[in-house]
């Protein structure tokens, strides 16, 4: 299990330093090695897999982080249940990226749900 940790943290490492390209392929790895050794609802593959979102959208690639981002929401309201802070700050999240690529009422919506 500390494979994926020391795997996240060179991606913050790598992307403090701008390789955001880096950072991206090292959280994938940490995401595939943690649902290996945890399974794909474990807290720990989630937070990879929100992480990998964040990553995408500051590269830009918004549309990707939205994916992302939105299995992490379906992932954590099965572990953590739908009124989880996690859950509130990860829908906040898919609302922004949602705002990135001008789809206003779906930002709305995962806004609201941040509440």
């Amino acid at each position: 299990e500390s494979e994926p940790r020391w795997l996240s943290t060179q991606a913050v490492i790598a992307s403090r330093e701008g390789d955001l390209e880096r950072a991206q392929a090292l959280l994938e790895q940490a995401q595939q090695l943690a649902e290996k050794l945890s399974g794909a609802d474990s807290f720990e593959a989630v937070s990879m897999v929100t992480n990998a979102g964040a990553i995408a959208g500051m590269r830009g690639d918004h549309r990707t982080a939205a994916e992302a981002l939105q299995q992490a929401l379906a992932r954590l309201e099965r572990l953590l249940g739908p009124d989880h802070p996690e859950v509130a700050i990860t829908a906040g999240n898919v609302g922004s990226a949602m705002l990135a690529l001008g789809d206003t009422e779906a930002a709305l919506r995962f806004t609201q749900r941040a509440r």
